[in-house]
C-alpha cells in the first residue's frame, strides 16, 4: 500500500513554498530587492510597509532608523570571520601522508599547515 498525499496537504506543502519564494524573491514596498542578508528576518518584517499607511514625519523617522540599523547590522557582518573553508582544507590536508612528499617540500607544508590548524581552532582569530 503506497500513501497518497491528500489534496490539502499538497496544497499546504504549495503555500509554503510560495510564501517561502515571495518572502525571499518578490520586491519590496521600496522597489528593491528583498535581503538574504543579516538582516533578512528583521528587514522583511518590516518590508512590506507602505509609506503611503503612514504619515510623513513618522515615515521619516522610521526610514532613517531602519537604514541605520541596516548600515549598522552590514558593518558587523563584515567583521565576521569565517573559518569553515580553513577548517575544511586543513582536515583534508592533514589526511595527506610525508613520505609521499620530498623532507624539502614537506617541512614548509607540514609547517603551514599547523599553523592553519591554529588558526582555524582560534575563536579570536581575525581578518
Amino acid at each position: 500500500m503506497t500513501h497518497k498525499p491528500s489534496p490539502i496537504s499538497r496544497r499546504w506543502g504549495l503555500l509554503v513554498a510560495a510564501s517561502f519564494l515571495v518572502s525571499v524573491v518578490a520586491p519590496t514596498a521600496a522597489g528593491e530587492a528583498a535581503s538574504v542578508g543579516p538582516l533578512a528576518g528583521p528587514y522583511g518584517e518590516v518590508s512590506q510597509y507602505n509609506p503611503a499607511d503612514y504619515t510623513a514625519d513618522s515615515w521619516a523617522a522610521f526610514a532613517a532608523s531602519r537604514a541605520a540599523a541596516r548600515a549598522e547590522s552590514q558593518g558587523a557582518a563584515d567583521g565576521l570571520v569565517m573559518v569553515r573553508g580553513l577548517k575544511s582544507l586543513v582536515a583534508d590536508y592533514k589526511t595527506r601522508a610525508a613520505a609521499r612528499y620530498t623532507g624539502g617540500s614537506w617541512a614548509p607544508f607540514a609547517k603551514a599547515l599547523d599553523n592553519a590548524e591554529r588558526v582555524a581552532a582560534d575563536g579570536s582569530a581575525s581578518a
